[in-house]
């Protein structure tokens, strides 16, 4: 296929032509195509390639009435998972999942389904960046040191291989973006930026995707909570879908009337308004079933 990217794109075809070699382009490019999704987005759509990854039970339940998650999936779903994030160029999230869950959002090599491609020079996991949005400033200097995403430094997550990006990227109210490049000063590995937010809304996830592309982040991942996700399903416009591809791992159980439900849309008056989706692939990962949908 052609490079889509227009400062080089057609310069390596035109060599080859002016020293005589036939070319022949559109080779299997489908099949091309598949493997840099996140460049190509980037190239042609200017904005990241972004997957939502969620996790139920097939009558669609997060947790227990009580708040009870751990674990829904099996070990297989799980290290499907790794692999995702070891694809992806930043993991987003919310502050609230990040303290509740004291997460780390990083790539464990014990519990990768495939062999990591070390070598000489490639001898520590390339870890993502992580994205958190802190519509209501509860990241403060205190949770510098409560939280285990901001000391992963045995995960390689302080030390990118790109030290040109930030490792960990907070996004913020424009009200509480000073002090906390204040707060932050001492940690080069913490960029602090602003998007608009509204209480109702929250943050205007189309802003926050566009940072995303400026700081050159191809691929996305987005794993939240349900409020955070079903405001990615739902954006200002449908013709301007935020999420490229949507991954549901569905576990064997049934978890009750009385669990929380997958995602707060809604509620819907029209079967117009519902967000139509096409299945691209399902298979079997252990006991769960990985679902991957795009959007019709």
């Amino acid at each position: 296929m052609l490079d889509p990217n227009p400062q080089v794109a057609g310069k390596g075809i035109q060599k080859l032509e002016t020293a005589n070699i036939n070319v022949v382009t559109g080779v299997l490019e489908s099949e091309a195509r598949g493997l840099n999704p996140g460049f190509l987005s980037q190239m042609e759509k200017k904005r990241p390639f972004v997957q939502l990854k969620l996790a139920c039970s097939i009558d669609g339940k997060t947790a227990l009435g009580n708040g009870e998650s751990k674990w829904i999936t099996g070990p297989k779903a799980r290290a499907d998972v790794q692999k995702f994030r070891a694809l992806s160029c930043a993991i987003l999230t919310s502050a609230k999942t990040v303290i509740r869950d004291n997460a780390r959002l990083n790539v464990r090599h014990n519990d990768l389904n495939f062999e990591y491609p070390f070598d000489q020079t490639v001898t520590r996991i390339r870890q993502p960046a992580k994205i958190i949005l802190d519509g209501s400033n509860q990241i403060l200097a205190d949770e510098l040191a409560a939280l285990a995403i901001f000391n992963n430094e045995n995960d390689g997550v302080n030390n990118q291989t790109d030290p040109c990006k930030p490792a960990i990227v907070i996004v913020k109210k424009q009200d509480d973006v000073a002090s906390a490049k204040t707060t932050f000063a001492h940690r080069p590995d913490i960029k602090v930026i602003s998007a608009d937010y509204t209480t109702d809304n929250g943050f205007d996830l189309d802003q926050v995707i566009e940072h995303c592309h400026v700081l050159q982040f191809n691929r996305i991942w987005v794993e939240a909570g349900a409020k955070l996700s079903a405001a990615f399903l739902q954006p200002k416009s449908k013709a301007n879908s935020l999420i490229d591809e949507l991954i549901v791992y569905m576990a064997p159980k049934i978890m009750g009337a009385n669990a929380q439900d997958l995602l707060p849309v809604g509620p819907f008056k029209n079967m117009s308004e519902v967000t139509l989706m096409s299945l691209k692939d399902s298979r079997a990962v252990g006991d769960d079933l990985r679902l991957t949908y795009t959007f019709a």
